[in-house]
Formats: structure tokens, sequence, C-alpha cells
């Protein structure tokens, strides 16, 4: 199995979904979309975790994307995981992060990173679970589908 095939496929395994949503219209996943989702897997991710690592003095975030409730998404909601997701709360951690109160806060009480997306932007949501922040994304909505980083932030702030 090639690399492509295997980040694809963690998106796909438990559900065997092979679909996204095209305009209403319901397709088989196109390559677009397989590109996609092996760029933020692969190398999108990657820069994130060594970002925050550096942001936070040495603290090891791992980002876990539920790539599975991804699958029915199209190339464009895809697209907005990185500016709408990943970007905000990263912008968020740096904001805690400006000095060293805030970098050993998060370096000691932030382990994990978990994103989902959801169909329903009512179930759009930030939470800290112990020392995993949780966030739920509607990428699809492209006005109510996230979450500000200022939320985030207040999120991050509250549970460490």
């Amino acid at each position: 199995m090639d690399a492509i095939s295997e980040v694809v496929g963690l998106a796909l395994k438990q559900t065997g979904n092979s679909t996204v949503s095209n305009g209403g219209d319901r397709s088989t996943m196109g390559l677009r979309e397989k590109r996609l989702i092996h760029r933020l897997h692969a190398e999108v991710l990657p820069k994130y975790e060594a970002a925050l690592r550096q942001e936070t003095g040495g603290g090891a975030i791992e980002w876990q994307v539920n790539w599975d409730s991804f699958s029915n998404c199209d190339e464009e909601a895809l697209e907005r995981l990185e500016r709408f997701g990943l970007r905000k709360i990263s912008e968020a951690i740096e904001s805690i992060c400006i000095d060293d109160f805030g970098r050993k806060a998060v370096r000691d009480g932030l382990k994990m990173i978990y994103i989902q997306q959801v169909d329903d932007s009512s179930q759009v949501a930030v939470a800290m679970d112990e020392d995993t922040l949780k966030v739920f994304l509607n990428c699809a909505d492209f006005y109510h589908g996230y979450v500000s980083e200022f939320k985030i932030q207040e999120v991050l702030e509250n549970g460490l």
C-alpha cells in the first residue's frame, strides 16, 4: 500500500465510507480530496506540531484528527480545516505562551489536541478534557462552523 492510500485509509478504515458531499450529490472521494488529506496529515500537521513545540519551549503536543469524521467533506471544506481549525488553535496557544507562566502551563497541562468534524453547526464546540483540547468543527459551514481563537484561548486558560 502506498503512502497516500495509507493516509486516506486512516480516514476511511472504520466507517468504510468512501464518499464525499459534492454540491448535495454523493460521489466517490476524488483524487483532490485524497491528496489534500495526505498533505494535511503528512506535511501540515507536523509543521504545526513543530511550531508549537518551539512556542512552548519543548512541549510535545500531539495533534489527533478524527479523519473518519471528515470523510464526507469536499475539497473546499477540507481546505478550511487548516485555515479555520489548525491555525486558530495555534494562534490561541501562541497567545497564551507570551511569557514563562503561559509556556509552562501549556507544556505541563496540554498533551493532545483532538479535532473532529461535525455535520451540524449546533455541535461546534471547544472543551478541555483533562490534558486534551477537544475542538469540534463543521468545515462545510463557512459562517457558523468554527470556534474563534479567542474562545479557544479562554477554554484553554480556564482548563490549564
